[in-house]
């Protein structure tokens, strides 16, 4: 008798439990076969109650979202694709790291790596629309060197693209100018950064694409910046920068000596390019601006050379139009030394 007795103690309090618990805790509970057997027997039923037939609308809605969310056998969902791929550039970009096409395929595709396009243009469209940015990928890295020259000549597969890529602002000149700095890790970190390696990326590319390391500690030096800066030593804010791909440090071995050169990064070309340059430098001479800024600031960077082989209209509409495709061939010219010697003193004068 006091077996009974517990044994109905306990159906009461299992009822109790079960009347407690609401229809979607009790889906959830249910296995995945026993969800979609009882679709078929509501969606197969009479359904002559309005109200019943809604509810049965709602859960087969419901089982149906469920099953496209638990797929494993034919990879991930384009919007889920779409959703980490934004995240991975944006996480990228936090950090200045480039966006990798390898790194794509591994943390986002997947087993669904031929999606990779439909994906991307989704994934631009999103950071257009919702973030004001877009992803651009950066030119290749160029070979300067006797060493890398030789390299590239061995290899039989011609690299023609870089499969990196970077964020880069969509919002117009006038919108971009009122936007702070960011706050993290603090506002006056972030501008200082920002002030020294576009100070940095002009000196180099007024320089014709390139500048001897001593000639850059002279301008260090006069800009105060030879030891330390407000955002750390130099000797670690440089290898910061090409870490980053702001700059690039070439190092040579020429007559038994070895050269060391400066050149603009892949990440410079792109973020601050020959628009950020001439912008600098009118800045710097403001109202007191010779008549002839623009040919002097063109002729340093060697943008004359590219304009020979088009008309003159077209090369004024690609330095007014954008910084990307003037940017991409600002770093790439080699000058003589007269040529930099005339760049070098329109520094001094900056």
């Amino acid at each position: 008798m006091a077996l009974t007795r517990k044994r109905r103690a306990v159906e009461e309090i299992i009822s109790d439990e079960e009347s407690e618990v609401t229809p979607a805790q009790r889906r959830q509970r249910q296995p995945l076969a026993t969800q979609r057997q009882l679709r078929r027997q509501l969606v197969d039923g009479d359904g002559d109650d309005d109200g019943g037939n809604s509810d049965e609308m709602g859960l087969d809605e419901n089982v149906e979202a469920e099953d496209r969310a638990t797929q494993g056998a034919g990879g991930s969902t384009a919007n889920q694709l779409v959703k980490k791929m934004v995240r991975l550039a944006l996480a990228c970009e936090f950090s200045r790291q480039p966006i990798r096409r390898a790194d794509i395929s591994t943390k986002v595709l997947g087993p669904d790596g031929r999606r990779f396009k439909q994906v991307f243009e989704e994934a631009q469209k999103q950071l257009r629309d919702k973030f004001g940015m877009e992803m651009i990928e950066l030119p290749i890295r160029e070979r300067v060197t006797v060493s890398q020259r030789r390299a590239a000549q061995r290899t039989e597969k011609v690299t023609t693209t870089s499969k990196t890529y970077v964020l880069t602002s969509t919002l117009p000149p006038k919108y971009r100018s009122v936007l702070p700095p960011p706050q993290v890790p603090t506002t006056h970190f972030e501008s200082s950064y920002v002030g020294l390696y576009t100070f940095l990326v002009s000196v180099i590319s007024l320089s014709g694409g390139s500048i001897a390391e001593a000639k850059l500690e002279r301008y260090l030096k006069r800009a105060n910046a030879d030891q330390n800066t407000p955002v750390d030593k130099t000797e670690k804010l440089l290898q910061r920068l090409c870490k980053e791909g702001y700059l690039m440090r070439i190092k040579e071995s020429s007559g038994g000596e070895e050269v060391v050169e400066y050149m603009v990064g892949p990440r410079g070309k792109v973020e601050v390019g020959s628009g950020g340059v001439a912008g600098l430098v009118k800045g710097v001479y403001g109202d007191s601006a010779m008549e002839d800024l623009d040919a002097r600031v063109k002729r340093s960077m060697g943008l004359n050379e590219k304009k020979k082989k088009g008309s003159v209209k077209e090369g004024s509409q690609q330095h007014g139009g954008g910084a990307s495709g003037d940017a991409r061939n600002a770093g790439g010219q080699r000058r003589n030394i007269a040529e930099r010697g005339e760049s070098g003193e329109s520094s001094d004068e900056d």
